[in-house]
């Protein structure tokens, strides 16, 4: 069991348990009358007796105190049915009527508001389930956890049955009696005693023999954690040289990505401006001899900035023979703690994947792509533990197998990983970048100083937004543009061209003389997959056609773009939903009644991508509407009483307009207030039901998360494909660099103080 500290922070575990009695509600007292009240019948000594019996047996269910009481208090040969039924009614009565009248304890609401939204969240009470479950409806704390349990099954097996992530923290239990104590340890969890309420006599000499932290209530544990913190910022500002150099003698470094080069650039980034610049600075700042996997690997080589690997020989080679290399029990515990599922579908993807295919049949390619997976897996392994890399860093989400596998081996392996990720540009406007504590986490994101910070709508943000997010509350929050209106304005003001950020589908073989061009260059697999696309992009068009339905439904329904595929948004970003027919399906299982789901294709979407029956299954699911791709999507926007995406651009749009959205991946802006974070069932009930009932977030809202995104994230630019169209002299490359590059060390850096002090 992890020994909780209080330097280490609350929000660092996973899961959060919590017993209701004494913990969240001043509810004891209500409970030990009660108790009495139901005894005395049978005399002021049994009922007194029996009092004290419950105070020593805190979080036990109240049919075995019942039991007890007529057994070994009234000993009695055996249990009197009718009497015992009698006396658990009469406390269920006085149970009911005193918790109208108790209390939420001091601090509770502050302390659930603080935790970290993707973290899990249980009631487990001795109480009647119902009982707490309504009771904490009415108090106005159910929304905040995932379940709320209670008797008639006792707590020992109701905590053994939750859904505890496995982590350095992976959960803690609040309580305030032995028995709670008891079924945290049990089941591996830490505990902290909370006593201003607690009946249980002797609990002092109890907390001091276990050793176990104990706090007066929510206030007194958030006060000490606070002075624990500053104390930790103190000795982090003192000894932080010293940390970096204790953790392991690690001289090189994983980069992924960069792909600048003279050959492939935006006009912004100039080829090799912004990629070295970044690398250098991270590189320096670490005193590492980079590894560089990329395609222009050997133009940073040329810059005298590392070790090159050409990621198009290595990702193809990356091979067979390191499968026998590896047993097969490290093997499942490899891939028991990796993404197969989105490895596999990036290996599916991949052109030398397809160019394969062609060649097997049918039946086998998925059996392919799973050992080539497997392969993979452990040559990563095996590089990671010969280089013994300090670090990974990737320039953008990983894209490819690879780097994905490279990834989620470094996370596992506890080796600090980081990478910047773009908030939706708006040229002419907003360029800004984050780095999130992980790829499936983006509710903690790294700031300036290398702290991972959170929204809370508890928090106060005193910083005036910047000039960028000011002008987008000033003019589409506040005024009549929208996103996309305001970038045109300013682009058209400031004489910029707007950016080519996707290229309209092409087939991979637009004509027969392409065929021939590979034919007769003896490119017949890439011939044969190019007519084969061919085939597959009109067969698919002429199905969307003919399933779409024109016109805009007069019912209400929610609007869901679908997302351009092979895309970063979808997979990995939208982890198990990077199925969008599955994100369809989830999406219009719980409408409400009467309404539908609209389903636009992307108007870049290259068909040949797309399933053969894609659209066909989209247009099976109950309380679908399959629409034209000429249907204007403002006008769905508009009417929509939702916008459902994975991690797209439109829910940003349609928040910035008070209109709530629904986002099922991981993006920066899914813990807006008024933008729902899907995830569960509860998740999407609860979100039809809000909006549907007419709740709508307000201008406040929009300013108080836009002061976060001000603070949480920076204005910045890398990618060298896309650029952001500012003027230059609203954008300087040198301090674009090396701002990008400071921000990735202070991530890199918290992680590496972090593993030091964890002796990783």
């Amino acid at each position: 069991m992890t020994q909780y500290k209080l330097n280490t922070p609350t929000k660092s575990f996973n899961t959060y348990v919590f017993d209701c009695d004494g913990v969240l509600l001043d509810s004891n007292r209500v409970k030990t009358e009660a108790f009495y009240h139901a005894a005395l019948p049978y005399g002021e000594p049994a009922a007194q007796a029996f009092t004290e019996y419950h105070k020593a047996n805190g979080g036990i269910s109240r049919q075995k105190k019942f039991e007890y009481f007529f057994l070994n208090i009234l000993n009695l040969s055996e249990l009197p049915e009718d009497k015992y039924q009698k006396a658990l009614n009469d406390y269920g009565k006085l149970t009911a009527e005193g918790l109208v009248r108790c209390e939420v304890l001091p601090g509770v609401l502050e302390f659930l508001t603080s935790l970290p939204a993707q973290a899990k969240k249980f009631v487990v009470s001795g109480g009647a389930q119902d009982e707490v479950r309504w009771v904490l409806e009415a108090k106005g704390l159910a929304k905040f956890f995932d379940g709320i349990y209670g008797n008639p099954v006792d707590k020992l097996t109701l905590v053994k049955n939750l859904d505890l992530k496995d982590s350095d923290y992976p959960g803690i239990f609040f309580g305030d009696a032995r028995y709670d104590h008891e079924v945290a340890k049990a089941n591996g969890l830490d505990f902290m005693f909370l006593s201003a309420v607690s009946d249980f006599d002797g609990w002092e000499e109890y907390v001091e023999s276990h050793s176990l932290p104990a706090f007066e209530s929510f206030i007194s544990l958030s006060i000490a954690a606070q002075i624990a913190e500053q104390k930790a910022l103190i000795e982090k500002e003192q000894t932080g040289a010293e940390l970096i150099s204790e953790v392991v003698d690690r001289e090189n470094a994983y980069f992924f990505g960069f792909p600048f080069s003279p050959l492939k650039k935006s006009r912004f980034a100039g080829g090799l401006t912004i990629g070295p610049g970044v690398l250098k600075h991270i590189a320096s700042h670490f005193s590492v001899f980079p590894t560089i996997f990329s395609r222009s690997a050997m133009y940073y080589f040329k810059e005298g900035l590392g070790r090159q690997v050409d990621q198009e020989i290595c990702f193809k080679d990356s091979s067979p023979k390191y499968l026998s290399e590896c047993s097969s029990s490290n093997l499942e515990k490899l891939t028991s703690n990796l993404s197969l599922s989105s490895i596999m579908e990036m290996e599916e993807r991949h052109r030398y994947s397809q160019l394969e295919s062609i060649s097997i049949p049918f039946f086998q390619i998925s059996d392919n792509i799973r050992k080539k997976t497997l392969n993979k897996i452990t040559y990563w392994d095996s590089q990671i533990e010969k280089d013994k890399i300090l670090f990974y860093v990737n320039s953008n989400v990983p894209h490819l197998g690879d780097d994905l596998i490279c990834y989620e081996l470094c996370r596992f392996k506890k080796i600090p990983t980081a990478f910047p990720y773009r908030m939706p540009i708006v040229p002419g406007v907003m360029a800004r970048l984050y780095i999130p504590e992980s790829l499936y986490n983006h509710s903690e994101v790294y700031n300036r100083e290398g702290e991972l910070v959170s929204y809370s709508r508890s928090n106060e943000y005193n910083s005036p937004l910047a000039s960028d997010l000011q002008l987008i509350f000033d003019k589409v929050v506040m005024g009549d543009e929208t996103l996309g209106g305001l970038s045109r304005s300013v682009l058209s003001q400031k004489g910029i061209k707007p950016p080519i950020q996707y290229v309209p589908a092409k087939a991979a073989v637009d004509n027969f003389s392409s065929f021939l061009k590979f034919f007769y260059q003896k490119k017949l697999s890439r011939a044969r997959l190019g007519w084969i696309a061919k085939k597959a992009e009109l067969s698919n068009k002429k199905k969307l056609s003919s399933l779409a339905v024109k016109g805009v439904p007069e019912v209400p329904f929610i609007y869901y773009a679908l997302h351009m595929q092979p895309e970063a948004s979808s997979n990995p970003l939208g982890g198990m939903f990077s199925d969008q027919v599955r994100a369809i399906s989830f999406l219009s299982s719980k409408l409400p009644k009467d309404w539908v789901l609209v389903v636009k294709e992307h108007p870049y979407q290259k068909l040949e991508v797309r399933a053969m029956d894609f659209y066909e299954q989209i247009s099976n699911i109950p309380n679908v509407v399959l629409i034209s791709m000429d249907a204007p999507s403002d006008k769905l926007q508009l009417n929509a009483k939702a916008i459902a995406t994975l991690t797209g651009t439109a829910a940003l749009e349609s928040w910035l307009k008070l209109k709530p959205a629904l986002v099922l991946g991981n993006i920066i802006y899914q813990d807006a207030p008024g933008i729902y974070k899907i995830r569960t069932e509860k998740d999407l009930i609860e979100a039809y039901g809000k909006i549907s009932g007419g709740y709508v977030h307000t201008e406040n809202d929009v300013y108080h998360y836009l002061q976060f995104i001000g603070e949480s994230t920076f204005f910045g630019h890398l990618d060298a494909y896309i650029d952001p169209c500012l003027p230059a002299y609203e954008f300087d490359l040198e301090e674009n660099e090396c701002e990008i590059g400071y921000r990735i060390s202070k991530a890199l850096e918290s992680q590496l103080k972090y593993a030091s002090r964890e002796g990783v």
